[in-house]
């Protein structure tokens, strides 16, 4: 699981060539996107994360009902136990990924970004979310 808050989260996995450029592409785009929104015009650099929510990035091998880590335990069933409130698939050239948006409360909300065939249970959970099943 890769947690990010900070354009620096970003530049430590350009730097560590963690994932594939056009996932990192999409994910910094994002995460511009989401600091434009809610404070416009403050240099990417200075903008967190951490007081409004994350974009927490599953791998395969992460256990989407046991995301603890992040505040979603497995007595409620992780991830699958949320109600988010947008679900889309996302098709890039090196990965097909799924984008959740979780609001925790009114301050915080998080995207879960999913790699497709994380497992048969959640892929379906997912699909379901998304329209697309």
């Amino acid at each position: 699981m890769r947690l990010i808050y900070t354009w620096q989260d970003l530049v430590l996995l350009r730097q560590a060539k963690a994932l594939p450029e056009d996932y990192l592409k999409y994910l910094e785009e994002m995460f511009l996107e989401v600091k434009d929104l809610l404070e416009y015009g403050k240099p990417k650099e200075s903008f967190s994360l951490h007081n409004h929510g994350g974009i927490i990035v599953l791998e395969r091998g992460d256990n989407a009902k046991d995301l603890s880590a992040v505040g979603l335990n497995p007595q409620d069933g992780g991830l699958l136990g949320t109600a988010p409130e947008t679900t889309n698939k996302v098709v890039l050239s090196s990965i097909v990924l799924y984008e959740t948006l979780v609001v925790h409360n009114n301050e915080y909300a998080c995207f879960y970004i999913v790699p497709e065939n994380l497992d048969d249970e959640v892929e379906t959970w997912l699909r379901w979310q998304a329209g697309t099943d």
